[in-house]
This record gives C-alpha cells, structure tokens and sequence, in this order.
C-alpha cells in the first residue's frame, strides 16, 4: 500500500507541474511558453489530450483535498473504552489519571502527558509520556514500573481495559553557560 501511495503522489507532483507550468504561462503572457505550447499543441491532438488528463487530474486532487480538510473530523475529547457506549471518558480525565499514577513512582519528574483514542470506533485511549529519570541505571526497568502505574489505575479507575501507554524519557542534564557581555 505504501509503494503504491508513493507512485500516487509522484503522478500527482508531476501533473501539477506540468499542468500548471503550462496554464501559469499561457495566463500570463510568457511569449516563448505561449508560443511553444501553441505550436506543440496544434500539431499534436494525443499532447492536448494528455494535457487535458493532467489538468483534471490536479484539479480532482485539489478537490479531494479541500473537502477532506473542510469536512474533516475534529479529534475526539472523549473515548467509549472497550467499545461499550455506557462507559465514556474524557481524555483529560485519563490524562489526570496518568499524571497522578506517575508522581507515585519515585525517580521520574513528569514533562509532558498526551492522550489520544487509538480506535477508529473511540475504543481505546493511547498515552505518551515525556519524563525526565532522575537515576542514569535502570532506565528499561523505571519505563516498565511507570508504564504499569499508569496502566493499573486506569484499569482501576476505570474499571475496563483500553489504554495503552508509551515512555519516552528525555536527557536529565542540561548545562548552563553564563557569559559576560561587556
């Protein structure tokens, strides 16, 4: 699918620009453009036919893309954890579960929590930590105890399955250096 993608897009580029290489010059006068597209297209009807596919090629992708923009879905605030319409969570709900399951683990500072439903059906909620180790050893083990925390209390909290959790840890050290300006 992603080969197929690629060669999507390759045949999109090369259609937009050739199609409107060739309709911006004709539009704006360009001499040597006009004149060149005039005299191959007037002796040649299999180019002006090829043109003619590119141009509603371009203009049927950028059809499809302002109306997948406008008519696209905002994100959802809430989730249906396990697919069960009864049960609906806010995200910000589950990322307050997060944050709070994290400070019970000792050598993490927290940075950043997102959450995000990771079902098409909001059945499920996928949470990306950023944190900051306060320990140089053990750094596999601390994801594992932090990613259970967060895990086990929203299962307990929620009393469902669905969550999903990631840790990322950032550098601990950073250095400072003041200079004088003078």
């Amino acid at each position: 699918m992603r080969q197929l993608k690629n060669a999507c897009i390759a045949i999109y580029l090369f259609s937009a620009v050739v199609a409107l290489t060739v309709v911006v010059g004709w539009l704006a006068g360009v001499e040597s453009i006009a004149a060149h597209m005039e005299g191959l297209l007037a002796g040649i009807s299999s180019l002006r036919l090829a043109l003619a596919a590119l141009l509603a090629l371009v203009l049927v992708q950028i059809a499809w893309v302002n109306a997948r923009a406008l008519m696209g879905r905002p994100a959802p605030q809430a989730v249906n954890l396990n697919g069960n319409e009864d049960i609906q969570v806010s995200l910000a709900a589950v990322k307050s579960m997060a944050r709070t399951a994290v400070t019970r683990v000792d050598d993490v500072m927290i940075e950043n929590i997102q959450a995000a439903a990771c079902a098409r059906d909001l059945s499920g909620v996928h949470i990306r930590i950023e944190a900051i180790p306060l320990v140089n050893d053990g750094l596999e083990s601390l994801a594992r105890r932090v990613q259970l925390a967060v895990e086990t209390a929203c299962e307990q909290m929620l009393g469902c399955g669905g969550v999903t959790c990631q840790v990322r840890f950032l550098p601990a050290k950073t250095v400072i250096e003041t200079r004088e300006v003078q």
